[in-house]
């Protein structure tokens, strides 16, 4: 063995026989490994997710030619989660407290890259906002009232469904009820008193 190649430098090989003949190699330039490249894509950015969610990361990566990747191995801080050797690469958990993931793309000759940093925190069940409106807001015996809500949003969430109550009558469904609401007999109701017994409760249901 002469000595070890440098990569990068133009190195020149001569063979010698004991009879005195040589053979010599053309210049070879030793290319350096490059390291692969490696993202998370998935969530593209930091999120916050309810206690219980279920959480994909899913990471991109790949090397130069002829080098290939290994694996990628997903860390929350310096704790190793998961390795996948597939793609796509990916990793699913379930939410239960704040995590800072990274995946670590390895190729075939031992060069790895870190990727970007995926924060995926962890909060409380929020609860809907919705604004009631009563049309009109004041009325006489035997007139209707129509209710609807158009303001109807859920902060963490989505909205899966509205339902009006009459006191503890369930009385209609949706954002905006087609059904009329009748004023009690003998009692003409203002805009709280209309908001206050016409609406005892409001339940909404929400998804993640």
């Amino acid at each position: 063995m002469i000595g070890t190649p440098t990569p990068g430098v133009s190195e020149t090989w001569v063979a010698s026989s004991p009879q005195g003949g040589e053979f010599t190699h053309p210049s070879l330039i030793l290319v350096p490994n490059t390291p692969p490249t490696c993202a998370i894509t998935t969530p593209a950015t930091n999120i916050s997710v309810i206690t219980g969610t279920s959480v994909t990361i899913v990471a991109t990566a790949a090397d130069t030619p002829p080098g290939t990747i290994a694996q990628v191995e997903f860390f929350d801080g310096v704790t190793s989660l998961a390795v996948d050797n597939t793609t796509p690469y990916e990793y699913t958990y379930t939410a239960t407290v704040t995590r800072s993931i990274t995946a670590v793309a390895t190729d075939n000759q031992g060069s790895s890259t870190t990727s970007n940093v995926r924060v995926i925190s962890v909060g409380a069940n929020q609860p809907p906002v919705v604004v009631v409106s009563a049309t009109p807001t004041s009325v006489v015996v035997t007139n209707n009232v129509t209710l609807s809500a158009p303001t109807l949003s859920d902060p963490d969430g989505t909205v899966a469904s509205l339902q009006y109550y009459y006191r503890t009558t369930p009385c209609g469904a949706g954002t905006a009820i087609g059904a009329l609401l009748t004023a009690t007999p003998g009692h003409k109701y203002g805009p709280r008193q209309t908001l206050q017994e016409l609406i005892m409760c409001m339940v909404l249901l929400q998804t993640t």
